[in-house]
């Protein structure tokens, strides 16, 4: 399953089919402080009747802190990202994995370092589930590639999930980029 992004930021995008269709909604205006993020995803018509109009509906969001720790919501539950995500931590990637335990209650692990984001499931299989594709550099080239989640089938169940925990994972891995190039 693929998901063409609108933006490079998957924290303020659609996220569309190959095919056009806008299957989730992420709208994050810019703010120095406190910065939010909410997710919707198309939902059918509430009247039942077919007519023409996405509808969506939340299901989840990001609320960015600063100084204390950011806020994931999902499914109408609100956690600090302390709680919900575990961090990995070694002297080689010094905290960058975050993991958590997915609807299965299996645990899944976001590889972010410098690199793309990675979802593996967090055993010795280290299934590929998820992984984030940045848009090329230099856009304005006709082949030039869109920013892209790809999704396996060891994630199919989890899309949602995995749409909500990608908007935080990317943009701590981008402010973490930022700070140290300054």
């Amino acid at each position: 399953m693929q998901f063409l992004l609108t933006t490079r930021d998957p924290y303020n995008a659609n996220y569309c089919t190959p095919e056009g269709q806008v299957i989730y909604k992420v709208v994050s205006p810019f703010q120095f402080r406190n910065r939010k993020a909410t997710i919707d995803k198309v939902a059918p018509s509430p009247t039942g009747a077919e007519d023409l109009q996405d509808h969506f509906e939340r299901i989840g969001e990001v609320q960015f802190n600063t100084i204390k720790h950011s806020i994931l919501t999902y499914k109408n539950v609100s956690q600090s990202v302390d709680k919900f995500f575990r961090k990995k931590a070694s002297w080689v990637n010094l905290g960058s994995h975050r993991i958590f335990t997915g609807p299965d209650g299996k645990e899944y692990r976001w590889k972010v370092a410098n690199t793309k984001p990675v979802l593996y499931t967090n055993d010795e299989a280290q299934t590929h589930v998820a992984k984030f594709h940045q848009q090329d550099i230099i856009s304005i080239t006709p082949k030039a590639k869109a920013a892209t989640l790809e999704i396996y089938p060891a994630g199919e169940h989890m899309v949602d999930l995995i749409v909500v925990t990608l908007v935080y994972i990317e943009k701590l891995r981008r402010d973490r980029e930022r700070a140290a190039a300054a």
